[in-house]
């Protein structure tokens, strides 16, 4: 990820990346040993009271 180049100086304009997203995923499942979706639900979904949780798509590769 580090030698990707950026769309802009960090903090100076917003630009989803699909890859930075996957390796949060990745990082938090390893880190608590949960998906993502679960981790999220647990600690935030569920102790606020939401009744949806944010929208997933996972690539089946």
């Amino acid at each position: 990820m580090r030698q990707l180049k950026r769309a802009a100086e960090p903090g100076t304009r917003w630009h989803y990346s699909t890859g930075e997203t996957n390796l949060i995923g990745v990082l938090v499942a390893r880190a608590t040993g949960k998906p993502l979706a679960d981790y999220l639900s647990e600690k935030l979904w569920a102790p606020y009271g939401m009744e949806q949780d944010g929208g997933w798509m996972i690539d089946e590769n």
